[in-house]
């Protein structure tokens, strides 16, 4: 399975090739700071902040990827200090908004995904890898892991309360393995294709809701 790396920010690093020969270098050991400090210099006048810390971290990894191949002794990119991106508070719904969008999700086949959203409060990421193994009914407890694939925040397992609610929702899903959720195909969501799902299954139909609502993590509500 792709990591991370390879899923969101590996398609970056062609950028970075075309901006090194665009300056007439053809050896990754030509690269120096400035070259770098000027990279970032340029995509900052056309790309928001959170973008191009993206695309540095595509660099970054492009370097790492040349120091463990010996092309290079030490990775450039690491000195040179990082734009700051802005984050947005959490866009949480009002009772009566998470009222709208239940009564539409619930005639879809995301009920169960957007209902697990509402109420252990799961990212994107965390929806995707969720599995039946980590959660227990017997404890009333959902305990997210690392996994191939899945790493959370300093690498260190979470549990959230299953709430009565939430466990009779998932109760006739339950299996014994795999992931919780799957598409329309039955295979696991994509890195995009939730959000792009989402969307299209429950927050088009809630309009004006959508707008700025489903955006990264799914803050709708709380644990009820």
């Amino acid at each position: 399975m792709a990591t991370t790396y390879e899923r969101r920010d590996l398609c970056r690093v062609p950028r970075f090739v075309s901006y090194l020969q665009s300056k007439d270098l053809t050896k990754v050991s030509e690269i120096t700071e400035t070259h770098v400090q000027a990279y970032q210099q340029h995509l900052l006048e056309w790309l928001g902040p959170r973008t191009v810390r993206r695309c540095m971290y595509a660099a970054s990894g492009f370097l790492s990827y040349a120091v463990r191949q010996g092309y290079v002794r030490r990775n450039v990119v690491t000195n040179v200090p990082k734009v700051k991106a802005t984050t947005n508070p959490p866009r949480y719904l009002s009772f009566d908004e998470w009222g709208k969008v239940r009564s539409i999700a619930e005639d879809t086949y995301l009920w169960p995904l957007v209902a697990t959203a509402h109420y252990a409060g799961f990212r994107n990421s965390e929806l995707r890898f969720l599995t039946w193994p980590e959660i227990d009914s017997d404890r009333d407890a959902i305990t997210l892991v690392n996994k191939e694939g899945f790493t959370l925040k300093n690498r260190e397992s979470r549990t959230v309360p299953l709430n009565r609610e939430l466990k009779e929702i998932l109760a006739p899903l339950r299996k014994q393995r795999g992931y919780c959720f799957h598409n329309r195909k039955g295979e696991q969501f994509g890195d995009t294709e939730l959000t792009r799902e989402f969307k299209s299954v429950i927050a088009e139909p809630s309009s004006p809701l959508k707008k700025g609502c489903f955006e990264g993590p799914w803050e709708v509500g709380g644990s009820g």
